[in-house]
């Protein structure tokens, strides 16, 4: 199983904190040199940095998510039911479980 990058190995290998990095994920790269801004950067597509979907949500007390409850997805009805739930909830800013 790949092991997913996280934050912490982030600011390891580009030697700065926890901190650092994420305030310069957010938006927040005023704050730092450019260098620092460069280098965490570069690192994020290099090492296949994806925010934490879950974590972000807790920090932000909203999930985004949709609770859905069919009987029986092996049912077309409820299948192309799901698909426009699914569909709508992501042009509304939803993310898919």
């Amino acid at each position: 199983m790949i092991k997913k990058v996280t934050i912490t190995d982030l600011a390891k290998r580009a030697n700065v904190s926890v901190t650092t990095v994420s305030q310069i994920l957010n938006g927040k790269e005023e704050r730092f040199s450019d260098k620092t801004v460069a280098r965490v950067k570069e690192l994020q597509k290099e090492m296949g940095y994806v925010p934490d979907f879950n974590a972000q949500s807790l920090i932000r007390r909203s999930g985004q998510t949709i609770g859905v409850l069919v009987p029986n997805l092996n049912n077309p009805f409820f299948a192309e039911f799901n698909r426009g739930i699914e569909a709508y909830g992501m042009s509304q800013g939803y993310t898919p479980p």
